[in-house]
Protein backbone atom coordinates (compact mmCIF):
# COMPACT_ATOMS: atom_id res chain seq x y z
CA UNK A 1 0.00 0.00 0.00
CA UNK A 2 1.00 3.65 -1.05
CA UNK A 3 -1.60 5.79 0.38
CA UNK A 4 -4.82 5.74 1.82
CA UNK A 5 -7.85 8.08 2.47
CA UNK A 6 -10.48 7.66 5.07
CA UNK A 7 -13.89 9.87 5.09
CA UNK A 8 -17.06 9.44 6.77
CA UNK A 9 -20.33 10.61 4.62
CA UNK A 10 -23.72 10.99 4.63
CA UNK A 11 -23.58 11.29 0.65
CA UNK A 12 -26.11 13.88 1.21
CA UNK A 13 -24.80 17.19 3.40
CA UNK A 14 -21.64 16.41 4.90
CA UNK A 15 -18.82 14.33 5.46
CA UNK A 16 -15.16 14.61 6.69
CA UNK A 17 -12.08 13.63 5.95
CA UNK A 18 -10.06 12.50 8.90
CA UNK A 19 -6.51 11.03 7.04
CA UNK A 20 -5.21 11.44 3.59
CA UNK A 21 -1.45 8.93 3.99
CA UNK A 22 1.16 8.57 0.94
CA UNK A 23 4.39 7.12 1.59
CA UNK A 24 6.95 9.58 1.83
CA UNK A 25 8.83 7.51 -1.08
CA UNK A 26 5.37 8.27 -3.16
CA UNK A 27 4.49 11.83 -2.91
CA UNK A 28 4.55 14.38 -4.88
CA UNK A 29 3.10 11.89 -7.46
CA UNK A 30 -0.41 13.01 -7.78
CA UNK A 31 -1.69 9.86 -5.36
CA UNK A 32 -3.28 12.28 -2.46
CA UNK A 33 -4.64 14.64 -4.73
CA UNK A 34 -6.35 11.99 -6.92
CA UNK A 35 -7.15 9.87 -3.62
CA UNK A 36 -9.22 13.26 -2.31
CA UNK A 37 -10.79 13.53 -5.87
CA UNK A 38 -12.47 10.03 -5.36
CA UNK A 39 -13.98 11.60 -2.44
CA UNK A 40 -15.17 14.49 -3.97
CA UNK A 41 -16.52 12.80 -7.05
CA UNK A 42 -18.59 10.25 -4.75
CA UNK A 43 -21.30 13.13 -4.23
CA UNK A 44 -21.59 16.61 -6.39
CA UNK A 45 -23.43 17.87 -3.16
CA UNK A 46 -21.60 17.12 -0.06
CA UNK A 47 -19.64 19.31 1.91
CA UNK A 48 -16.23 18.07 3.41
CA UNK A 49 -15.15 19.26 6.36
CA UNK A 50 -10.88 18.15 7.06
CA UNK A 51 -9.03 17.05 9.80
CA UNK A 52 -5.25 16.67 9.11
CA UNK A 53 -2.28 18.15 9.71
CA UNK A 54 -1.09 21.54 9.32
CA UNK A 55 1.97 20.97 8.07
CA UNK A 56 -0.13 19.49 5.08
CA UNK A 57 -2.27 23.21 4.67
CA UNK A 58 -0.84 24.41 1.17
CA UNK A 59 -1.53 21.26 -0.40
CA UNK A 60 -5.17 20.76 0.80
CA UNK A 61 -5.35 24.44 0.07
CA UNK A 62 -4.43 23.66 -3.58
CA UNK A 63 -7.25 21.40 -4.44
CA UNK A 64 -10.16 23.83 -3.06
CA UNK A 65 -10.24 23.84 0.68
CA UNK A 66 -10.86 27.09 2.56
CA UNK A 67 -11.31 28.28 6.00
CA UNK A 68 -14.70 27.61 7.56
CA UNK A 69 -17.18 29.78 9.32
CA UNK A 70 -17.53 27.30 12.10
CA UNK A 71 -15.73 24.23 13.72
CA UNK A 72 -16.50 22.97 17.73
CA UNK A 73 -13.40 21.34 18.81
CA UNK A 74 -14.24 19.33 22.32
CA UNK A 75 -11.05 18.02 23.74
CA UNK A 76 -11.47 15.35 26.28
CA UNK A 77 -9.60 16.50 30.21
CA UNK A 78 -7.07 13.75 31.31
Amino acid sequence: MVGFARCTTDYVFNGQINNVVVDYKYRKKGIGKNLINIIFNSSQQVTYMLRGSISNEGFYRSLGFEDGPISLIYKRKR
